[in-house]
This record gives C-alpha cells, sequence and structure tokens, in this order.
C-alpha cells in the first residue's frame, strides 16, 4: 500500500528507466497536494508514542480475550494482517517459523517452532499470558516489543524481524482513520478511502466469477474453519480440493474447478476484512510461480500436487497425471472468493459502505491490478451464507 511500494513490473530498457527517474525527480519536487499526497506519513514523534502505540497494544492486549474462541463469529476481534513485509515470499515460503523472546541478559531465546503461519499470531499472545498473565498489560507490551520471528527454509534462516513489525492494521484516531504499514503510521485522505470504495465496488461488479463456481452456503456457526468448507467440493465432479497441499512453500489454491474451456483456481476466505490482503499475498505469490513453472519444461511442482492430492486420499476426478497436468493447457484464471462477514448476508459490491476495511478495499484493487497486468485474469466470487 505504502512504505516499500515502489516497483517497475514492466521491462524497460535503459532509455526508459532513466526517463522514469527524471519524471521522479520532478514529482519529488512538487508541492504536497491531497492529489499527490492520498496517504501522509504521521512523523510527529510524540503523536505516535503518545496516542498510535498505545491503542495498538491496547488492541493487542484486548485480543487476548479471544484467544480461545477465534471461530466465534459474534465475537469482535481485531483486524490485521500479519506478514514480513521486508520479503512476503519468503515469508510465505518457509518451512517452519522460530520465535525468539528477550533474555534477561539481553540475547534471545526460542521458545516455540511453528509449521502454520496461520497461527503465529495466537502462538505470542498465548506466551505473552503464559509469561505475564492477562491484567499485566505493561509487561505484555514489553514482551511482544521483545519477541522476534524468524524464517527457516531448507534448515536455514532467511528472513527475521520482530513480532511488531509483521502487523499491519488501520483504526481511527481523533476521527482520523489510521494505518499501520512496515511499522509506519499513516493518515489517509478522505478523497482516497472514497476512490476505494469506487473502484472496488466497480471492479467486483466488472469481474465476476461463473455464479455457480462456489454455490455451497457457507454458514459459519455450522461450518467454523474454511478448511471443512473448502472439503464440502471433494469428489463433486469437476471440483478438486487443493487446501493445505503445499509444495515447494507455495499452496496454489484452495480449489480448483474446471469446465471444457478454462481451468480455475480458487483462493477461499471467511469475510470481507484485513484478510483480503493475505489473499492478495497468496494468489500473487502462486501466480508467479504457476507462471514459471509452465515457462520452463520443470513441471514438477504440478507433479508434486498430483501426488500430494492422491496421498491425502481427495478426489482427482479419475484423472491420470497427463491429465491432470493437460487442465492447465487450459485458460487459466484465479478466483479471489471471500463471504460477508456482517450479521446480514448483504453483498459487498452493492454495500461497499457497509464494510470498513480499507486494507480490503485497497488489496482488492491492488490484486486485480497485479494480475492482469503481470500474470492471469483474475475474477471475484462472494459465497453465500445463507
Amino acid at each position: 500500500m505504502v512504505g516499500k511500494g515502489f516497483k517497475i513490473k514492466k521491462e524497460v530498457n535503459f532509455e526508459k528507466l532513466h526517463k522514469i527517474i527524471i519524471e521522479l525527480g520532478i514529482i519529488s519536487e512538487l508541492a504536497a497536494s491531497d492529489y499527490l499526497s492520498p496517504y501522509k506519513e504521521i512523523i510527529n514523534q510524540k503523536f505516535i508514542e503518545d496516542f498510535l502505540k498505545p491503542e495498538l497494544i491496547a488492541r493487542l492486549y484486548n485480543d487476548i480475550a479471544g484467544l480461545y474462541k477465534r471461530n466465534n463469529p459474534t465475537l469482535q476481534k481485531f483486524e490485521y494482517d500479519f506478514c514480513n513485509p521486508n520479503n512476503i515470499e519468503k515469508f510465505y515460503e518457509a518451512d517452519t517459523y522460530s520465535l525468539k523472546e528477550k533474555t534477561s541478559k539481553g540475547g534471545y531465546t526460542t521458545f516455540n517452532t511453528v509449521e502454520n503461519r496461520a497461527e503465529l499470531y495466537d502462538t505470542v499472545l498465548k506466551r505473552a499470558v503464559e509469561k505475564h498473565g492477562d491484567s499485566d498489560k505493561f509487561n505484555f507490551m514489553v514482551f511482544l516489543q521483545g519477541v522476534k520471528i524468524t524464517c527457516i527454509k531448507n534448515n536455514k534462516a532467511s528472513v527475521s524481524s520482530s513480532f511488531l513489525y509483521h502487523i499491519s492494521t488501520e483504526f481511527t484516531v481523533q476521527n482520523k482513520p489510521v494505518f499501520l504499514v512496515d511499522t509506519k503510521w499513516y493518515h489517509l485522505q478522505t478523497s482516497f478511502i472514497n476512490d476505494l470504495k469506487i473502484n472496488s465496488s466497480q471492479i467486483l461488479s466488472a469481474y465476476k466469477a461463473p455464479l455457480s463456481i462456489l454455490n455451497i452456503p457457507w454458514n459459519k456457526s455450522v461450518i467454523a474453519r474454511e478448511g471443512d468448507y473448502n472439503l464440502l467440493y471433494d469428489r463433486v465432479p469437476h471440483y478438486i480440493v487443493v487446501d493445505t497441499i503445499i509444495v515447494e512453500g507455495i499452496e496454489l489454491c484452495d480449489i480448483i474447478y474446471y469446465d471444457e474451456s478454462t481451468i480455475y483456481l480458487i483462493h477461499v476466505k471467511y469475510g470481507f476484512s484485513s484478510q483480503i490482503r493475505e489473499l492478495n499475498n497468496q494468489i500473487i505469490i502462486a501466480a508467479k510461480r504457476l507462471k514459471d513453472a509452465l515457462g520452463s519444461e520443470d513441471q514438477s511442482i504440478l507433479n508434486k500436487i498430483y501426488d500430494r492430492i492422491l496421498e491425502k486420499g481427495r478426489s482427482i476426478n479419475l484423472l491420470s497425471k497427463q491429465g491432470f497436468l493437460d487442465l492447465f493447457k487450459r485458460k487459466i484464471t484465479f478466483v479471489m472468493a471471500f463471504t460477508s462477514h456482517l450479521n446480514d448476508d448483504v453483498l459487498v459490491e452493492e454495500n461497499i459502505d457497509r464494510f470498513d476495511s480499507n486494507i480490503a478495499r485497497f488489496s482488492l484493487i491492488q490484486c486485480s491490478n497485479d494480475m492482469r497486468s503481470n500474470y492471469y485474469d483474475l475474477l471475484f466470487c462472494q459465497i453465500r451464507r445463507i
């Protein structure tokens, strides 16, 4: 969104690159305006220390109450995205994650090793409660500030950063929307938020997946876990469940659906909130790796996925390995699938004002643009709850 956000994603020769640099130099000398600065970094350290950091810690501290109730849809929870922004790909591809805490002598010691990145946040909060209880807010804060997360790949450390550095979130302070990204704080301009609403709604309306692609309702009170929902499509003709099948650090998708002309690679999440940023990361990384694999003679990733599907005892629709590989000769389309998380099951595209996550709106727009510019078509599907 901001911070580490500038990338050139098209091939350019030296002459064009030189022109781009000159233009950036001109832009950097222009006076600031709402049009050029839809988000403004907060550099007032006193405001950060007195208001923003305490608010973040307060929200993390209050989230302790929900540690063992994550599947309760009525429980209000802290909305965040958790990822190492220094290297998103290495974070997602890690085999394990080493969690380290500060010792009394100023060093670090490992207190846990986690395989599933989705468990990192809760594991750290549980350790804080284990050490300091649930009524010592000050030491809770001190502990979190001293936790480091190291990504391990092939028994070697790849990237490492503090726990708090991994958190991206948003909330309102003094009636102004505030973002935390890459440990930097930003205010958003009203015009930018309005543009996010308009653009995300238009994208959802314009790029819809086929209506029948995920036609099983997702009642959270009956189907609590995402994995349980995905498995409802196992042994349904033309569907292959790939959820939790991770090959070379990548989960290609949650569900494959195919027809005569197209293979749809579907990524699924419950809710339209900060988790959409995680979907963005997952889809972009999967699309990149798939494009690299199909662009070379080495299709070992797809071969391994096929083998793992059989190992898990899931349906492969009687496809041989070659038949499975041939699916990827059809038109490839990724799908971002989500539900409404509001009490009533309204369509997001028609009620965008009721969904208050700017992270979700921005991530949806960013993913759509990145996919169409660099990889494959991306469609959107809202899973109905009733």
